[in-house]
C-alpha cells in the first residue's frame, strides 16, 4: 500500500503570530545572504538597450514604445531623487528577499511542507544565480519577479479561501506586473479566467447548501458554490478588463507625446516583434500592400529564411523591420503591417511556425548558441557616450568600466548555465505533482504547472534567441515546485498509517 498525501497525518501550520520566532529568523537569514553578496558585489550593471530606455525615462520623462515605462518611475525615485544608483539596487535586493521569503511562506502555509524544508528552499531562492545576478542590474527582473511571486500567493491563498478580496488583490497585482513586463500578461489572462472555476473542485453540494428564489411562483435553486464561482468569474473579469482599459489609456496618453495618434495598447511595437520572431516562414505574398512588397522585401540585408538572423531582422539597418518602416508613413502603420503580416504567415504555414518553435527550444540546448546570448545578458559591450554621460551626470557613476569587470555575481551565473537549462525541465517535476496527489490538492499543483508552462512558452516561442534573462521568473518558480517534490518524496518513504482495524493487503 502506497502512502499518499492523505495518507501520512501532517500538523496544520500554527497562526503566523506564534510561529512569529519562526518567520523572524528566516527573514534574517535571508536578508544576511542578500546583505553579504552585496556588500561582496555593490556594482551597478546595465543591459543595452533596455537599461538605457528606463534611465531616459527616469531622467529625461521619455516613454519607451515597447517596453515598461513604470520602472522608469521607480528608478526616478530611488537613483535620480538621490542621485546615486545605490538607492536603486538595494530596493532591488529587497524585492528579491521578499520574493524567496514569499517563497517559504507558500510552501509552509499552503503547500504545507515542514518548516525546516520550508526555509532551505527559500535560503536557496535567495543565492539562485538568477536571482542573484539581476538584483545588480538597471531591469524590471528583480520587481518585476517580486510582484509574480506576490500574484502566485494570493493565486494560491484563493483555493485555500475563496473571496472576493482575492480576486481584487490578485487584478491590481496583475496589472501592476504586467506594467513592468509584459511577458506575465498570458499568465495573468489565464488566472483571471481560470482561477475562479477551481471552487467548483470537491464534491456535489448537501440538498442544504442550495440558495433558494421564487420566480412566477416557482422555487428555483442553485448551488451556492456554482452561485459564488460564477459572482467571482464575473468580477475577475470585470475588474480585469477595466484596470486593463486604464492602464492602456494612460500607457496612451504617456506615448501620444511622441506619437500623436497613439491609441490605448500594451505595446506599439507588438507587430515589429511578432514579424521577426516567424520571420524564417514569411513569405512576400504574406504582405498585405501588394503595391510596397518588392520595396520591402527585394532589399533586404539578411537572409529572410534563415532563423539565426531573427534577432538581426529586427534591430539591424537593412532587416525586415527596418525596410518595412522606411516604406510605411509612420511607425504605428508599420507596426499594424508588421502584425497583419505575421498573422498571415502563421495561418499561412501553422507548422512551419510549430517547427521554428521547436528549433528554438533546441537552440537553448546548443552550448555554441546559448553561451555567447549569456554574455548579452551580462552586458558585455562598451556602454555609448551617451549612456556614459548620463551616468557621470546624474549618479556620478564611471560607467566605462564595468563591461569588462568580473564580479562574484557574474562569474557565479556563468558557472551555473547548466542550471538554466535544467529550468526549462521543470514541467515535469510539476506535472508530477499533479499526478501524485490527491484529489484535492491536484488544483494547487495544477496551478503551479500552469505558471511554469506559460513562463517557459514565452521565454521560447516570444524570443528570438536563447535568452536567459527570460528564466528570471521560473527560477522562483524552481522553488516552490523542487520543495514540493520533496515533500512528496518523504510522505512516499513514510512508514505506512492503518486506521485501526484496517488491514495490509
Amino acid at each position: 500500500m502506497r502512502a499518499t498525501l492523505d495518507d501520512v497525518p501532517s500538523a496544520s501550520p500554527k497562526p503566523i503570530l506564534s510561529e512569529f520566532p519562526y518567520w523572524l529568523t528566516i527573514a534574517g537569514i535571508i536578508f544576511a545572504v542578500k546583505g553579504l553578496f552585496f556588500w561582496v558585489d555593490p556594482v551597478p550593471m546595465f543591459f543595452l538597450g533596455d537599461s538605457q530606455s528606463y534611465l531616459e525615462t527616469a531622467v529625461h520623462g521619455w516613454i519607451p514604445t515597447d517596453r515598461s515605462f513604470t520602472y522608469g518611475y521607480v528608478i526616478r525615485f530611488f537613483a535620480v531623487n538621490t542621485g546615486s544608483l545605490v538607492p536603486l539596487l538595494a530596493a532591488q535586493i529587497i524585492a528579491s528577499a521578499l520574493a524567496a521569503l514569499s517563497a517559504t511562506f507558500i510552501l509552509r502555509r499552503y503547500l504545507n511542507t515542514s518548516p525546516l524544508l520550508a526555509a532551505l528552499m527559500g535560503i536557496l531562492c535567495a543565492l539562485e544565480p538568477l536571482q542573484l545576478m539581476f538584483e545588480r542590474y538597471v531591469m524590471t527582473e528583480p520587481f518585476s519577479t517580486g510582484l509574480f511571486a506576490l500574484f502566485v500567493t494570493i493565486a494560491i491563498g484563493y483555493l485555500k479561501h475563496p473571496s472576493w478580496v482575492c480576486i481584487g488583490l490578485l487584478q491590481i497585482t496583475g496589472v501592476s506586473l504586467i506594467s513592468f513586463r509584459i511577458g506575465f500578461l498570458p499568465a495573468v489572462q489565464a488566472v483571471t479566467l481560470l482561477l475562479p472555476l477551481f471552487a467548483l473542485w470537491g464534491k456535489s453540494e448537501p440538498p442544504e447548501q442550495f440558495a433558494r428564489c421564487t420566480l412566477f411562483s416557482r422555487e428555483l435553486r442553485f448551488p451556492r458554490r456554482g452561485v459564488r464561482v460564477a459572482s467571482h468569474l464575473m468580477l475577475s473579469i470585470i475588474l480585469f478588463l477595466g484596470l486593463h482599459a486604464g492602464y492602456k489609456r494612460v500607457f496612451a496618453s504617456l506615448v501620444q507625446r511622441g506619437l500623436p495618434n497613439a491609441q490605448p495598447a500594451y505595446n506599439y511595437k507588438n507587430g515589429f516583434f511578432l514579424l521577426s520572431l516567424v520571420g524564417p516562414i514569411v513569405k512576400p505574398c504574406d504582405f498585405p500592400v501588394p503595391d510596397k512588397v518588392n520595396a520591402v522585401f527585394d532589399q533586404l540585408s539578411f537572409r529572410l529564411d534563415d532563423y539565426q538572423m531573427r534577432n538581426q531582422q529586427l534591430w539591424v539597418k537593412g532587416g525586415l523591420i527596418d525596410r518595412l518602416q522606411a516604406n510605411c508613413s509612420d511607425i504605428l502603420e508599420a507596426n499594424r503591417l508588421a502584425e497583419l503580416t505575421a498573422q498571415n504567415a502563421v495561418k499561412r504555414n501553422p507548422l512551419g511556425e510549430l517547427s521554428l518553435i521547436m528549433i528554438s527550444y533546441a537552440d537553448w540546448w546548443n552550448p555554441d548558441r546559448l553561451l555567447p546570448y549569456m554574455k548579452r545578458d551580462r552586458g558585455n559591450r562598451e556602454l555609448p557616450p551617451e549612456l556614459l554621460t548620463m551616468l557621470k551626470e546624474n549618479f556620478n557613476l564611471d560607467g566605462a568600466p564595468l563591461p569588462h569587470l568580473s564580479t562574484v555575481t557574474n562569474r557565479y551565473f556563468f558557472s551555473a548555465w547548466r542550471w538554466c537549462l535544467g529550468l526549462l525541465l521543470l514541467p515535469l517535476p510539476a506535472g508530477y505533482l499533479i499526478w501524485t496527489s490527491p484529489r484535492k490538492n491536484k488544483p494547487q499543483y495544477i496551478l503551479l504547472f500552469g505558471f511554469v508552462f506559460l513562463q517557459i512558452a514565452v521565454a521560447i516561442v516570444l524570443s528570438v534567441q536563447p535568452t536567459v534573462r527570460f528564466l528570471h521568473p521560473i527560477a522562483w518558480l524552481s522553488t516552490l515546485v523542487l520543495g514540493a517534490v520533496l515533500r512528496q518524496v518523504q510522505i512516499g518513504s513514510a512508514p505506512v498509517q492503518f486506521e485501526p482495524g484496517e488491514r495490509s493487503a
